[in-house]
């Protein structure tokens, strides 16, 4: 019976921890076939969905609550690397092949049963704690799979939280793959940081290994106060194949601001002596009471800027102005949608341009 790996149990740590902070983007987790029988089955260590070739194992798997005109129902696959080194282009490969499988997967009902079937448009989002090489971003981006580089300071605490459990559950004798270990893993992070969805009832885990549960519960109060502590992250969409995870300093605020204001003119900074320029802040104004999100440049932008025969200035606008001209946010709380829209501030465009700011 294989160990898990150090680094194997704290991207599974990490995968729960972010579908949590993630939780408002209007995404609630699939945990059982008992959602939805047609595409879903359960497996020892957890949930898999069918395509048309083969059967893929899901670590989380999320269902947008809203639907897009001119698309199916969205669901998000969510994959979590905790490596000291980039993720490559191999994991890129197995997101695009899973994905590509699962999107052409049709069933051979009859054409009766077939019209009540309901068909789902899927996507993957892959987060790397140590960023991501230039052939897998390039990679990434051709096939439409969503790449979240946590390598910054700004996800250091989250990244830290996956470390102290991993730590805490490794003990002397690494887990198992097999034993229960990973489904009971999952399922009391779930149950803890309320991410296990309402209508499913809690699984019988009488299989799962007695040592475990004990070593969960030296940990698990700690966590839920750590990860409450941080609130929530922002997803934004840009105007092009870029997501970005976007972290306030105060969550609780920034909600309060953007309520009042759903749609609002921002300025968009960096500064080259912090992250090498790839630490870009979001601001709504420049007062005490100003509200600022943080985010990682995409290793491609950043690339791109900061070629050493490039005018970096020149460059970090022409991305603002092409793709960063809106960013929208969409939550998702207690049965309510809410859409909020940051466009980049033309005065700011006016200043840049005139190289009082960047």
């Amino acid at each position: 019976m294989a160990s898990l790996s150090r680094e194997t149990l704290r991207g599974y740590v990490l995968e729960e921890l972010l579908a949590k902070l993630i939780q408002n983007t209007g995404y609630r987790l699939l945990v059982d076939a008992s959602q939805d029988s047609e595409e879903l089955e359960n497996r020892a260590n957890g949930l898999a969905v069918r395509g048309r070739g083969g059967t893929h194992q899901v670590d989380v798997l999320g269902e947008l609550a809203w639907i897009p005109a001119f698309t199916f129902p969205l669901r998000l696959i969510v994959e979590a690397k905790a490596r000291n080194q980039k993720s490559g282009i191999d994991e890129v490969r197995n997101a695009v092949g899973v994905v590509s499988d699962v999107n052409q997967n049709f069933t051979r009902s009859s054409a009766a049963q077939r019209a009540l079937i309901q068909k789902f448009s899927y996507r993957y989002a892959l987060f790397s704690t140590a960023g991501f090489s230039a052939p897998a971003a390039e990679y990434a981006i051709a096939h439409q799979i969503s790449l979240v580089d946590l390598s910054a300071v700004d996800f250091a605490d989250i990244v830290e939280i996956a470390e102290d459990v991993t730590s805490a559950l490794w003990a002397d004798v690494p887990p198992r793959r097999a034993a229960g270990f990973v489904r009971g893993l999952r399922t009391r992070m779930r149950i803890e940081l309320g991410t296990w969805p309402d209508e499913v009832p809690w699984p019988d885990t009488g299989d799962i290994p007695s040592d475990f549960d004990q070593r969960w519960r030296e940990v698990r109060d700690t966590v839920r106060a750590r990860v409450d502590a941080i609130g929530e992250l922002f997803v934004g969409m840009a105007n092009g194949p870029y997501l970005l995870l976007l972290r306030a300093r105060d969550p609780v605020r920034a909600i309060r601001v953007l309520e009042r204001e759903p749609v609002q003119d921002v300025s968009i900074h960096w500064n080259s002596e912090v992250e090498n320029g790839t630490r870009w802040s979001v601001t709504t104004g420049d007062g005490p009471g100003a509200l600022e999100l943080n985010f990682a440049l995409p290793a491609p932008v950043a690339d791109w800027i900061f070629d050493e025969d490039a005018d970096a200035r020149r460059r970090a606008l022409e991305f603002k102005e092409q793709f960063l001209s809106t960013i929208t946010i969409y939550r998702y709380v207690d049965g309510r949608d809410r859409l909020y829209r940051l466009r980049f501030s033309r005065r700011q465009v006016a200043e840049s341009r005139q190289g009082r700011r960047r």
